[in-house]
């Protein structure tokens, strides 16, 4: 294992960062794009710069994330033997709305399509591209959000009424990072622990 710095938004440094990986580790047959920030603020109020941040890394660095890997895989033949897995972080944001979120929520459904169209364009070169849309996980991106009043409220309208743990994501990042994921091309996997179910609590 290693880890290195790499702003996504910066698409010229992917190339790079991915090289580093290589020279290190072998050739890359997994991808996990889940770089990805808030996009916080009323339609009304939210800035061009603040928007941009969002589509940035939320959409860009995913799509030139994946492109760069894709090239490595099919360059390595990791594609021609159909082991390269490339697993794009929505979220339930991609099909639901999500109040106070509207930019989020349009860089995430972006990701979805985003992930469906890679899907088909590399199913015969032997990359499996799916998304993984999870629901509400404590992180800090939001967790100033909860304690809050309205936080609490919106807690309390989920069926189970509680945040997901990070673990609870972990099964299907690795079905869709593995060998199960051989017959799944442009699938989004929902993890939600319901909270996108409508009627509230």
């Amino acid at each position: 294992a290693m880890a290195l710095r790499l702003d996504v938004a910066q698409a010229q440094t992917i190339g790079p960062a991915l090289d580093e990986v290589e020279a290190a580790l072998g050739p890359i047959s997994i991808l996990v794009n889940n770089a990805g920030v808030g996009g916080e603020g009323l339609a009304l109020d939210i800035s061009i710069e603040d928007f941009d941040q969002t589509f940035a890394v939320n959409v860009r660095g995913t799509f030139f994330a994946a492109q760069e890997a894709a090239r490595r895989m099919i360059a390595s033949g990791v594609a021609e033997r159909g082991e390269g897995r490339i697993v794009n972080l929505a979220s339930i944001a991609s099909q639901t709305v999500l109040p106070g979120l509207s930019a989020y929520c349009g860089s995430k459904a972006a990701v979805a399509m985003l992930t469906r169209g890679l899907a088909r364009e590399w199913a015969r070169r032997g990359i499996a591209v799916n998304a993984l849309a999870p629901g509400y996980i404590d992180t800090d991106i939001n967790s100033h959000w909860w304690p809050t009043e309205a936080g609490q409220k919106q807690l309390k309208g989920f069926p189970r009424r509680r945040l997901m743990k990070e673990g609870d994501l972990d099964a299907a990042v690795m079905m869709l990072a593995g060998p199960a994921a051989s017959a799944s091309a442009g699938s989004r996997i929902v993890v939600d622990d319901g909270q996108s179910l409508p009627g509230g609590g």
